[in-house]
């Protein structure tokens, strides 16, 4: 067994890119009536300043996470046991599939070991602002919607990992900044000499558990992970209703 009890899930990146940026383009008509040309024209620019900060990680095989090999021999630094990518499906169904992973034959399908728990939380899963309102102007539930660009990490020193993360990325961008000022450029600022760059964000959103359940445990009720693998993406474009 790869995953250990006791071990921090750790989210890099946002939930829900893909999904939205699909929507942009199919529904463009349906959002620019909701938004002004302003602010779309910004949010717009937000998202290809973020797609360009991942761009310069550079591209992560299935088992990788480019961003956080920032961090020299990361793996090794905070215990890291496992990495998965978040694709379609979403958060919710990634989360499923990287805990099933490990007692379940991927030939068979047979069950190889106990079932792996975790509890989690919705209120530490990053998601742009404007990437939620588009969720909720749609109605389409976030945690199940096609993303990319997003990794979830087992690890022994999560809450280490994410403040050293985001202190290297700081790190970087001010020698980027001071190596393009040397260059007589002004990169990464605005007109207001405010810094354009977002850092990628990090954050610890649950624990793997020695039991077997899966519970999220920031609603008004506990609630449980469920296998449903449905991307709110297909449902939306498909015309069908959410399954309550």
């Amino acid at each position: 067994m790869v995953l250990q009890p006791g071990q921090d899930l750790v989210l890099v990146g946002y939930i829900g890119t893909r999904g939205v940026q699909e929507l942009l383009h199919e529904r463009a008509e349906q959002i620019r009536t909701y938004f002004s040309t302003t602010y779309l024209e910004e949010e717009l620019e937000k998202r290809k300043r973020r797609d360009q900060r991942f761009a310069s990680f550079g591209p992560s095989k299935e088992g990788e996470c480019r961003p956080a090999e920032l961090i020299k021999d990361f793996r090794q630094r905070y215990g890291v046991s496992k990495i998965k990518s978040v694709g379609k499906g979403g958060i919710l169904k990634a989360l499923w599939d990287f805990l099933e992973e490990d007692s379940v034959d991927p030939e068979t399908g047979k069950r190889t070991g106990a079932p792996i728990g975790c509890r989690f939380r919705y209120d530490r899963l990053s998601m742009a602002q404007f990437d939620l309102e588009i969720c909720e102007l749609l109605d389409l539930s976030p945690f199940r919607l096609y993303t990319e660009n997003c990794w979830i990490l087992a690890m022994d020193r999560g809450t280490q990992f994410v403040e050293d993360f985001y202190a290297l990325q700081h790190d970087r961008d001010v020698r980027q900044e001071h190596e393009a000022l040397e260059r007589g450029e002004r990169n990464g600022f605005d007109a207001g000499h405010n810094r354009l760059q977002e850092p990628v964000p990090a954050s610890v959103f649950g624990r793997i558990q020695k039991d077997k359940k899966r519970v999220r445990i920031d609603g008004s009720e506990n609630s449980f992970l469920t296998r449903d693998g449905k991307d709110e993406l297909d449902r939306y474009l498909s015309g069908k209703e959410r399954t309550k």
